[in-house]
């Protein structure tokens, strides 16, 4: 099936939940296993391409710091719903004491189980420092390395196509890497452009 509505997969138990969630996963190692195969057998750049890009979207799926399938398997294996929101709780705890506001309830981690509590803990922690590096580090490379490459490289794929030329292989894994990164910029941009937006209209 292409399309499977899986809004009720909170009725299930958490391991049930996390096989749904590794579904897709499962099926796309049949089609890389395909594809391995097939370019073992004819070496073509083509198939490279492709596996490129099937392996790339392993990443994403599986990244547990964006709200696809890995980290609904986080949140399922942790057993904490809203497993990015709990983990700001704590911060957002500890700034508040620091600054001596009284909290009228303490924060999500501190009240749950002991593998939770770790769990979530260890996750606050990855989670913060990756999206520190993410937005204070990588980001600004990025842009820096996109502004002085991304056109230049564009240029040779447009020669590479007018001649009637296959574009190499790593031109075009760096087009595609940029393009992918370009597109996550503009997702978490508009994610927190979308929050403040509500935060404004709510005072």
């Amino acid at each position: 099936m292409l399309y499977t509505d899986v809004t009720e997969v909170w009725r299930l138990r958490r391991a049930d939940r996390c096989i749904v969630n590794l579904a897709g996963v499962y099926f796309q190692m049949y089609i890389l296993l395909a594809l391995l195969a097939l370019f073992y057998v004819t070496g073509s750049d083509t198939v490279r391409y492709m596996i490129l890009t099937l392996n790339l979207g392993f990443i994403m799926t599986l990244n547990p710091f964006f709200k696809f399938d890995g980290y609904w398997i986080a949140s399922d294996v942790l057993g904490i719903p809203n497993l990015r929101s709990r983990s700001k709780e704590l911060l957002n705890y500890l700034y508040s004491r620091i600054r001596g506001r009284a909290e009228s309830e303490r924060p999500y981690l501190l009240q749950t189980n002991r593998l939770g509590r770790y769990g979530l803990l260890v996750y606050a922690v990855v989670v913060n420092l990756f999206m520190g590096y993410y937005f204070f580090y990588i980001l600004p490379k990025f842009m820096v390395d996109f502004v002085a490459s991304f056109p230049d490289e564009i240029h040779q794929l447009v020669l590479y196509l007018s001649n009637g030329m296959a574009p190499s292989f790593a031109l075009l894994r760096n087009i595609f890497m940029q393009l992918v990164l370009l597109g996550l910029v503009g997702f978490m941009l508009y994610n927190v452009i979308r929050k403040l937006r509500v935060n404004v209209g709510r005072r």
